[in-house]
This record gives structure tokens, C-alpha cells and sequence, in this order.
């Protein structure tokens, strides 16, 4: 073969695998901004149950255990709802992150089919990196910024992400507080 057709090949070859490269990148980009819904695309009926766990692990006399409790009507839909919500990106690094206040609140959506997806409230952290900005005057320093950021970590189907979602995280963990008052006037 000459030269040339040589050089021609490589430098086609070379634009296919920088175009690959520049949509891979792209791709990565656009997964890490916009994510997913996990839950998203569940639709009310392949739904059999919606159950709830909790188990606060301390050994005092409000301790509860609750193992699939079957989640009450009056929060059904907002739970719902906030699952179909939960936006994951890429996996968190850690992927030991401990429970959310030494509780264990766990969401279980069981279809028809007998498929269970989990959605587990882990947690929340703020960032070790201080990202504050500071002035400094006569009197002293002052911050003009937040340090850090918080972010919020939850277990779907035993896979821990970063939600990124402040309300939803919240949401959730706050149902399973009114989950568990109604668990107790119904069971004692």
C-alpha cells in the first residue's frame, strides 16, 4: 500500500475515534446533569403493594420495627408520587454511607409481576471542602457564603446515589414519620 492511503485510513480511523470519544463525553455530560427516574416509568397498575419498613435500632421503649407494613391511603399517592420523582445520577463513591439518624426507613413498591424495587432514605452529608468565601475587615473575618453543600443519599434497589433533591429527600423521610404515628394508633 502507498503512503498516502495509509495516512487516509489512519486519519479516518483517528476522526471515528475522536467522534466516539466526543459522544461518550457528551453522553457522560448530559447522564451526570440530567439523570434518571428509576421509578419513573412504573405505572399504578402494574402496582400490587407499596410497603413500608422502619426499624429505629435503639433499644428504648419508643423503639418500633415495623416489617412491610403496607403503606396507609392517606399517604399512597404522595409517596408515590415522590418515588416517580427520585432522580438518580451516577453511583456515590462510598458506598457504606450509614442510615439517616441510626434509622433504617426503607420504601418497597412490589408489582404484580412480584418484582420489588427499594428506596431507602440513607442520609445526608455536607461536604468536607469548604467552598466559602470570605471578607475580611477591620473587626474580623466574615463569610459572605455558604461552606459547603449538602447533598442527599438514597438507596435504590441497593445502590446508593447522591439525589441531588432536597425536597424529595426530605419528603419521603418526613412521610415515614406520619407513617409511623399512624402505624402506632392502629397497632397500640
Amino acid at each position: 500500500m502507498k503512503t498516502k492511503t495509509i495516512i487516509k485510513r489512519l486519519l479516518v480511523l483517528g476522526c471515528i475515534v475522536a467522534a466516539l470519544a466526543l459522544a461518550a463525553f457528551a453522553g457522560y455530560l448530559t447522564y451526570d446533569h440530567v439523570g434518571y427516574k428509576p421509578f419513573g416509568s412504573i405505572d399504578d397498575d402494574e402496582i400490587e403493594t407499596l410497603l413500608f419498613t422502619y426499624d429505629s435500632g435503639s433499644p428504648t421503649e419508643n423503639w418500633f420495627e415495623i416489617i412491610d407494613y403496607e403503606i396507609p391511603e392517606l399517604y399512597y399517592d404522595s409517596i408515590l408520587d415522590a418515588l416517580r420523582n427520585v432522580r438518580v445520577f451516577f453511583p456515590y463513591e462510598d458506598q457504606n454511607l450509614g442510615y439517616y439518624g441510626n434509622a433504617y426507613i426503607l420504601y418497597t413498591i412490589v408489582l404484580k409481576d412480584g418484582t420489588k424495587h427499594t428506596a431507602e432514605i440513607v442520609g445526608w452529608s455536607k461536604n468536607d471542602i469548604d467552598t466559602g468565601y470570605y471578607l475580611r475587615g477591620e473587626s474580623g473575618t466574615f463569610r459572605i457564603m455558604k461552606d459547603g453543600v449538602r447533598t442527599y443519599f438514597v438507596r435504590v434497589d441497593g445502590v446508593l446515589y447522591d439525589i441531588r433533591d432536597e425536597l424529595i429527600y426530605t419528603d419521603l423521610r418526613d412521610y415515614s414519620r406520619g407513617i409511623i404515628n399512624e402505624y402506632d394508633r392502629e397497632y397500640n
